[in-house]
Formats: C-alpha cells, structure tokens, sequence
C-alpha cells in the first residue's frame, strides 16, 4: 500500500467495509506474535514489509476487495493471503478473488 495517497487509501477502506471486509495496518511483530499457535500460523512468513491486513468472516471477501483495487491501482500489491490452516502466494490469493 506504500505510495496510495490518502483519498486512495480512504476509497478502498470505504469499498472494503460495505463489503464486511475490515482493513488494518499492523505492526508485522505484533501481527506474528497474534497469529503464533493460531490456525494462521502459516501465514506469518509472509508478514514482512510494508503491510495492510483484509480481515473479514467470509473468506474470500478480502481477496476480492483488494484484487478489485489492485486491477486500477498498481501501488497496490498483493503478497499472500491466508485461510485457516493454509497460506496461500499472491497467484493463488489472485486466482481465488476472481
């Protein structure tokens, strides 16, 4: 998310929340210590760099949302994603969002 511009940001928070997607920037420690002997432990060696979180209760919102962003913004660049259990690389995150 480094380089969006603050009406950028504030546009896709916006998108996000309508659609039950909630997005946060962490501190990569403390979003590892959270996730650590979690079912998203996988996750945590993807959590490296400048950073924001989709979380959301349905599983492939985030994807959706972010990807959907991503496509018209290209300071937005997709790392990974996680589900219970399984990380997933930026290709197969990609593919689930579509």
């Amino acid at each position: 998310y480094r380089g969006l511009t603050v009406e950028a940001l504030n546009k896709l928070r916006v998108t996000a929340r309508a659609q039950g997607v909630y997005l946060h920037v962490l501190k990569n420690t403390l979003a590892r210590r959270a996730v650590a002997g979690t079912p998203f432990e996988a996750a945590s060696e993807s959590m490296v760099g400048p950073l924001i979180y989709g979380i959301s209760t349905d599983p492939v919102a985030p994807a959706k949302v972010l990807n959907g962003f991503a496509k018209g913004n290209d300071k937005l660049v997709i790392k990974a994603g996680a589900m219970p259990n399984r990380a997933h690389h930026k290709g197969k995150t990609r593919r689930r969002a579509d």
